[in-house]
């Protein structure tokens, strides 16, 4: 079997043409929304329609958020990024 290589450029280019990067955590998207971060916590607990986290990443500290989902929860509750 043949082994394919991927660049690290390649898959985030490849992330950001999907509209899955950047990857935002909740103080990030408190920075983004301007609320506090435990704004952004009660919502993601309360609101189901919140933004869906990217399962199975482990790094750091998470969750994280793609920007389709940041964006499709941005457009249904009409926040505005700042």
């Amino acid at each position: 079997m043949e082994r394919k290589y991927v660049y690290v450029e390649d898959l985030l280019k490849m992330g950001r043409e999907m509209g899955i990067l950047p990857l935002y955590t909740k103080k990030a998207l408190a920075e983004r929304w301007g609320v506090s971060k435990q704004v952004v916590q009660n919502w993601s607990m309360r609101d189901e329609n919140f933004c869906k986290p990217i399962e199975g990443l482990v790094i750091g500290k998470g969750p994280y958020y793609p920007l389709c989902e940041v964006e499709r929860y941005e457009k249904e509750r009409g926040l505005k990024s700042e």
